[in-house]
């Protein structure tokens, strides 16, 4: 039986851990893109907005939603990925995340992923922490952050 490789994109955090995305849910990734900040009081993984294709879009510090330490705040600018939202694409069609570094393809499978038992990363915005080849990784739960970010678009415009 052939087991299934998914291409995948490594997405280094500040705390050298790296997310782990489908490349079929990455719109783009923007470098040196700056954030553009509101003066509304906003919860510290909200970095702020970018301009991307004539959009408006939220873009935050997976760190800080996970209240990962990283030493540092997120910075307002740099890196980030653009993904595709799964949930409310009326609301929200994407929305970005800060990135550290110049991300990594993989094509991964079963036999590339093991569960991580340390460093560990608890949070409802974590669907697994894993190793891919022996580093630690995280595959987030991006439905309860397009969750937390549509709430957030509706009830704030």
């Amino acid at each position: 039986m052939e087991t299934t490789q998914i291409k995948s994109l490594l997405l280094p955090l500040a705390n050298q851990t790296k997310l782990v995305i489908p490349n079929n849910l990455v719109a783009e990734i923007l470098f040196d893109q700056a954030a553009q900040q509101s003066a509304d009081i906003k919860p510290s993984w909200m970095i702020g907005h970018i301009s991307w294709r004539g959009q408006n879009l939220p873009l935050l510090s997976f760190e800080e939603l996970c209240n990962i330490t990283c030493g540092s705040a997120p910075n307002t600018t740099g890196h980030c990925v653009v993904l595709h939202s799964l949930k409310h694409r009326e609301e929200l069609p994407f929305f970005a995340i800060r990135i550290s570094s110049v991300p990594s393809f993989e094509y991964l499978d079963e036999s590339s992923l093991s569960e991580a038992f340390e460093n560990r990363v608890e949070s409802p915005f974590v669907e697994d922490n894993v190793y891919i080849n022996g580093l630690t990784s995280i595959i987030p739960n991006l439905d309860a952050i397009a969750d937390l970010l549509a709430t957030r678009v509706i009830n704030h415009g």
